[in-house]
């Protein structure tokens, strides 16, 4: 993919400003071209100290020496028996794609603020999402069924080519299909 004229003079104009030049690229490129916001650009990637205190018996709990912060998260879900990617993959899922076999038609209503998305089966088989709820509203009868995880909208984003997104738990599908 290429970047716009306007996003190539912003990346021009950032560098020589900077006296560090890849976090002024950094700064245009996810700023324009992801979904990520920083708090500030001047992180120096300093080591922070972490202290961890346990009872005796769970000393192993105890993460110790130099961690990367991703090997924090490793040692933290191997602790506590947790799988995060799995639980994601469950929880955030692409509505497009999680009902793409399904012959529904996905729309979606209301502002960037009160997004809805509408899934319809015809024949009144209707389910209804609304962003950072943790509901599902089926048919016409309005039966509200509380969902594992909460719905996420992400808006769309012509600019850099980024689609509108709605992302719901796969469970949401499960309930679906049995209710229709």
């Amino acid at each position: 993919a290429s970047i716009s004229d306007d996003l190539a003079q912003r990346v021009i104009d950032l560098v020589p400003a900077s006296l560090d030049h890849q976090n002024a690229v950094c700064e245009a490129l996810s700023a324009n071209l992801t979904l990520l916001g920083w708090t500030t650009h001047g992180h120096v990637g300093g080591d922070v100290p972490l202290f961890a205190y346990a009872p005796k018996h769970h000393q192993s709990w105890k993460p110790t020496g130099l961690l990367h912060h991703t090997e924090l998260n490793k040692h933290l879900q191997a602790k506590m028996g947790l799988d995060l990617a799995a639980t994601t993959d469950r929880l955030y899922v692409d509505a497009t794609k999680l009902f793409a076999a399904y012959n529904v038609t996905i729309t979606t209503q209301g502002n960037s603020h009160n997004r809805v998305l509408l899934v319809d089966g015809g024949s009144g088989k209707l389910a209804t999402f609304h962003q950072n709820k943790n509901q599902m509203i089926i048919g016409k009868s309005g039966e509200v069924i509380t969902l594992e995880g909460v719905c996420v909208h992400i808006n769309a984003d012509a600019t850099y080519e980024v689609p509108e997104r709605f992302y719901v738990p796969r469970q949401a599908l499960e309930l679906m299909t049995a209710k229709w």
